[in-house]
């Protein structure tokens, strides 16, 4: 019990939440109980972040790896693995025969939290990242940071074979910035038509960079962000 606490961060594998945790309380509570837990500490938060990751993105790969239950020894391994080489865990499509070849499609659903609940995204593969704004992110910016955090794991997604996502619960004026106001901008050197600075552009630039890497691989649901909270 003490070298656990001793760690500066605790990786959740299998437990009732998933996730990175500083506090071996918290991480604690996520396993206690818990049929299969798996479960680890690490020397700093950054080692502990990473190795969520690998876990993650391996389990992004297909549904049964989604599904899976794994050991201690097993997880451990996959971190090791996805870590040095990402690509080892890639499988070939197989087509079984009278079948066709149907494009791989992963759904990724943003849930913005209110209060002190956690804003997420969540995979059509059952897989949930928490999304880390800007303190006191208000107006636009939230759901500016929400959406590039789902461009962002778009992409690792599609880096890893899968051939389009469709991004949903995004807030409509995030798809008006990334379609009209964000390349009009650009082309007037980051101004808005008033000629003043185009307001949070330290997001927005990367973002459209990243979305027009993306093209026709990411698709833009233009519905209100998600919000698991609300009375209804």
């Amino acid at each position: 019990m003490a070298k656990s606490k001793a760690k500066a961060a605790h990786v959740v594998v299998q437990g009732h939440q998933p996730g990175v945790y500083t506090k071996w309380n918290d991480a604690e509570k996520q396993i206690d109980k818990y049929n299969g837990k798996v479960n680890w500490g690490c020397k700093s938060l950054a080692e502990a972040e990473a190795d969520f990751k690998a876990i993650c993105d391996w389990r992004a790969l297909s549904p049964e790896n989604a599904r899976e239950m794994l050991t201690h020894d097993k997880a451990r391994g996959i971190v090791v693995l996805m870590r040095k080489n990402p690509s080892f865990f890639k499988k070939e499509q197989v087509i079984e025969s009278g079948q066709c070849n149907q494009p791989r499609e992963v759904v990724l659903s943003c849930h913005a939290g209110i209060a002190s609940a956690e804003t997420t995204i969540t995979s059509s593969d059952s897989i949930t990242r928490t999304v880390v704004t800007s303190f006191g992110a208000s107006g636009i910016r939230k759901p500016l940071e929400i959406a590039f955090s789902a461009l962002q794991w778009s992409d690792e997604l599609i880096e890893q074979g899968i051939d389009v996502v469709n991004i949903q619960g995004l807030d409509s004026t995030v798809i008006s910035h990334l379609t009209n106001f964000a390349p009009k901008s650009r082309e007037r050197d980051w101004v808005n038509a008033s000629g003043k600075p185009f307001a949070n552009r330290d997001v927005v630039e990367p973002m459209l960079v990243l979305y027009e890497k993306l093209g026709d691989k990411v698709t833009l649901n233009a519905n209100e962000l998600v919000d698991d909270t609300a009375p209804f």
